[in-house]
C-alpha cells in the first residue's frame, strides 16, 4: 500500500451536508464509470457523535467507533449482476480508510481523499488498490471536524471516475 500526501492549489472543498439525522443512514445509488458497464454503487453514512455504529453488508460487519462530530461513510461497488465488487470505508475515529476488493480479482480501486488542514491548505492522500489482498488500509491525520471528499477511480489516478462521496473526520 502506498499513501502519498501533498499540497494542492485548489480552493477549500465545497461543503456538502448529508441530509441525515443523528445515527440515521442514507443510501444513495449511482451509476459507475463505463469501464464496468451496468455496474453501480451505493453509499451510506452514520453520524458517530452518539453511537458505536454498524453498517453491515454482505461481505462483513462494519463497525464505527464513537467520534464526536464525526460522520462515517461506506460506499459499496457492485457488478452488473449485483455482486459486491468492492467497498471503501471512512472511519472518523483515527481517520482510517479501508479499500476492499471483495471479488479478489485484483480489480484496481484507487481512492483519493482531500481535506483542508487547520492552516487553510488543501491536503490529499492517495490509497493504492489492494492488488492481491482483500483490503488496503490507511491511517491518516486529518483535523477533527473537517469535511473529507472521497473519490473512487477504477482506471488509475484521475481515470475511470466511479463516485465522489463525503465524510467528516
Amino acid at each position: 500500500m502506498t499513501v502519498r500526501t501533498h499540497r494542492l492549489r485548489r480552493a477549500a472543498l465545497a461543503a456538502v451536508a448529508a441530509p441525515v439525522a443523528l445515527g440515521a443512514a442514507v443510501v444513495a445509488p449511482a451509476t459507475m464509470a463505463q469501464a464496468h458497464d451496468g455496474a453501480w454503487s451505493s453509499t451510506e453514512w452514520r453520524y458517530t457523535s452518539g453511537c458505536w455504529c454498524e453498517l453491515p453488508d454482505e461481505w462483513d460487519g462494519t463497525y464505527f467507533q464513537h467520534d464526536k462530530g464525526g460522520q462515517a461513510a461506506k460506499m459499496r461497488m457492485y457488478t452488473a449482476d449485483d455482486r459486491l465488487a468492492g467497498k471503501v470505508e471512512f472511519h472518523p475515529y483515527g481517520e482510517q480508510v479501508y479499500v476492499y476488493d471483495t471479488l479478489a480479482n485484483s480489480d484496481a480501486w484507487y481512492v483519493q481523499l482531500t481535506w483542508v488542514d487547520q492552516y487553510g491548505r488543501e491536503k490529499a492522500a492517495y490509497i493504492d488498490p489492494p492488488r492481491g489482498r482483500s483490503y488496503t488500509y490507511a491511517d491518516l491525520s486529518i483535523p477533527e471536524g473537517r469535511e473529507v471528499e472521497i473519490k473512487v477511480f477504477d482506471d488509475g489516478w484521475g481515470k475511470g471516475h466511479f463516485r465522489t462521496f463525503y465524510a467528516t473526520a
